[in-house]
């Protein structure tokens, strides 16, 4: 692999915001790909005692609501 000949990959930090392009990155939906739709305002706190900020994602056949350390942004 690269990363076992010393070469990283690029590593950015971006903001997600309305409109942008992602991919889930865990399950149920690991893999959908879709628009950001929304983004809570407040905090909201899951069964598992996290609290977190959930993000709508619109695929392209239905909306997801998902924590939004579970997102990779793609474009």
């Amino acid at each position: 692999s690269n990363e076992a000949l010393g070469v990283r990959p690029q590593l950015t930090i971006a903001e997600i915001k309305i409109g942008s392009k992602v991919r889930l990155a865990a399950a149920p939906f690991m893999g959908a790909q879709g628009e950001v739709a929304a983004i809570d305002s407040s905090p909201t706190k899951l069964a598992s005692g996290i609290s977190t900020y959930l993000i709508t994602i619109a695929t392209k056949t239905k909306k997801i609501q998902t924590p939004f350390s579970n997102l990779e942004i793609i474009g």
